[in-house]
């Protein structure tokens, strides 16, 4: 769980003693101990997931492990029942304000989807690179270890024994000494670690993944892979909280490791219908996911507060 800071607890209580806002917004989990020192100011939690949630879908991987996270799952509850001293909290994902309004049936518990640049996130055309695909993400966070680790022992050996010439690439920093164990007994399994730059990878290849196992709030790994142009196959979990892509149009679920390769391998033998999934997934973040509209209903959900209004993200 969090830790507090002295120093950052004095420095807050002199700029809101100096010049009050007329509103607070407390940014990510570890920052909402500090509403404590908002002196009456009202306030709004953007906690982006539900850390109960998360902590719910992971797996314990021993007896040890087991014992410290249903410590942590009971921290957690009790730090999110937090969210009832707030004019607001608004989650990424919808699964996650549930579980929070589940915690505190009397906050005002709201929704609205992460966004992505668009511009930033767009397909330059270039060549594809055959039979490719492609995990992105922070390889030392846990949830993608264990999607990247979870892709490679139960889809990867099938994909290679049906396409030869396979390859997968595994894009982020931080990469854990299991994947890059993996990496060393097999030539066509790439670990970048830290790139630059993630476009040129997404861009070249042919399918995207994101096998998620475990985890919360929603996936921006999603969103940018969509925002590409690119056909992305997904688990359910990694799909929680894009409620507006419908599978097989803007994305392809796979609901098993039997239906994650079936559906990697028609994508990569029918460019076609890769081609039209991804134009349809660009199609749907631009016209619903753009960080302008986005931001637009937060504005308004903060001014609702700041005017002493029921607070509202319409």
């Amino acid at each position: 769980m969090a830790c507090s800071s002295a120093e950052f607890s004095n420095e807050l209580l002199a700029k809101l003693s100096l010049d009050p806002p007329d509103v607070i917004q407390f940014e990510g989990v570890a920052m909402l101990q500090y509403q404590q020192y908002a002196q009456g100011i009202p306030c709004v939690a953007f906690p982006h997931d539900s850390l109960t949630l998360a902590l719910e879908r992971e797996t314990p991987e021993n007896i040890l492990h087991s014992f410290r996270l249903a410590l942590n799952r009971l921290q957690a509850r009790r730090l999110e029942r937090i969210y009832g001293s707030f004019a607001a909290s608004v989650f990424v994902a919808e699964p996650d304000a549930l579980r929070a309004k589940q915690i505190v049936p009397s906050a005002r518990i709201f929704s609205s989807p992460n966004g992505v640049d668009s511009e930033y996130f767009s397909p330059s055309g270039r060549h594809l690179e055959p039979f490719t695909v492609a995990f992105h993400g922070s390889m030392g966070f846990s949830p993608n270890v264990e999607a990247a680790l979870w892709f490679l022992e139960r889809a990867w050996p099938s994909l290679k024994q049906r396409h030869p010439r396979a390859r997968v690439w595994l894009v982020g920093s931080n990469p854990s000494e299991r994947l890059l164990s993996a990496a060393r007994t097999d030539a066509d399994i790439v670990v970048t670690g830290s790139v630059p730059d993630i476009r040129p990878y997404l861009d070249a290849a042919a399918v995207l993944v994101a096998p998620m196992q475990s985890g919360a709030g929603i996936k921006n790994k999603v969103l940018e892979g969509m925002s590409m142009g690119k056909p992305v196959v997904v688990t359910p979990l990694a799909i929680a909280g894009i409620e507006s892509a419908a599978a097989g149009r803007h994305v392809v679920l796979a609901n098993s490791d039997q239906e994650l390769i079936d559906r990697i391998s028609e994508l990569w033998q029918e460019p076609e219908l890769a081609a039209r999934i991804g134009a349809e997934a660009r199609s749907l973040v631009t016209e619903k996911y753009s960080w302008k509209n986005l931001a637009d209903a937060c504005e308004r959900l903060l001014r609702s507060v700041a005017a002493g209004e029921v607070p509202s993200l319409d």
